[in-house]
């Protein structure tokens, strides 16, 4: 499920260049409202989204960091 949200947000900004709403993330992966509002929770806590639960349309995805960035260097 957390592919498909990720996938929905990026693909509504790309098209009208604003976030989608939780209800409009609601309606197009068909999941009730407190669902989404769980699995952005879940995405926030593992680094893949940010949003602000009291701004309307704050949810962006956020960038993933290669494995090698964590790790350090290799030699």
């Amino acid at each position: 499920m957390s592919k498909r949200i990720i996938r929905f947000i990026r693909r509504f900004h790309n098209i009208h260049g604003v976030p989608p709403t939780v209800g409009e993330i609601s309606q197009a992966c068909v999941m009730q409202p407190k669902s989404v509002w769980d699995e952005l929770w879940r995405l926030q806590n593992r680094g893949r989204v940010r949003f602000d639960p009291n701004v309307p349309r704050s949810v962006r995805v956020l960038p993933v960091r290669p494995v090698l960035e964590y790790l350090g260097t290799v030699r």
